[in-house]
């Protein structure tokens, strides 16, 4: 993929906003793929001092957000930066609970949780997920997508969707209004 080796070599002057700053590695280092949201940076966020990009773009957009503590993805070619504190999503959640989909116990992982649900293609990573499970101590909670891989195919009769999420951060549920409803409503 030309995304996964495209390379940049450009120096950013100070003051400009690290949204244009983003935008600007994506467009010349990644030019199949189309530029998406940018979500938790304001308009104001700004370099303070010159930034050089020299390398692989993905490297140069890992090291942004390590710097802003964000995540970055690509979904059917539209790339995705989100802050950790922020959920990519701008409705309610989606709500995993044996009566909603989800198929057997949630897994405790290293970061977080392994859920399995019947095939959901909405759900993508950086999303809002509220888990309902009787294994989870607490029962509920809100995590956030870290990687999805929907599973299936036309010689099985199992399409699932297999989501490795992590607890959200404090403060998901108000910047995401509808996620309080989704948490209740579960």
């Amino acid at each position: 993929l030309a995304c996964s080796k495209g390379s940049v070599n450009r120096t950013f002057q100070q003051g400009i906003s690290i949204k244009r700053l983003i935008s600007q590695l994506v467009s010349d280092g990644m030019p199949d793929v189309a530029m998406g949201r940018i979500i938790g940076f304001d308009d104001e966020t700004a370099l303070t001092y010159p930034y050089v990009a020299n390398g692989l773009t993905t490297e140069r957009l890992d090291e942004i957000a390590r710097s802003y503590d964000a995540r970055w993805s690509i979904q059917n070619g539209v790339f995705e930066m989100v802050k950790n504190n922020r959920s990519g999503q701008t409705q309610t959640a989606f709500v995993l609970s044996p009566d909603t989909g989800m198929i057997g116990s949630p897994e405790k992982t290293e970061k977080g949780l392994r859920v399995t649900c019947l095939l959901n293609g909405a759900i993508k990573p950086n999303d809002a997920l509220v888990v309902d499970s009787r294994t989870l101590t607490p029962n509920r909670g809100v995590y956030k997508v870290a990687a999805v891989e929907h599973r299936g195919s036309s010689f099985e009769d199992q399409y699932f969707s297999v989501i490795d999420c992590i607890r959200a951060p404090s403060g998901i549920a108000e910047l995401s209004p509808n996620t309080q409803q989704a948490i209740n409503a579960a």
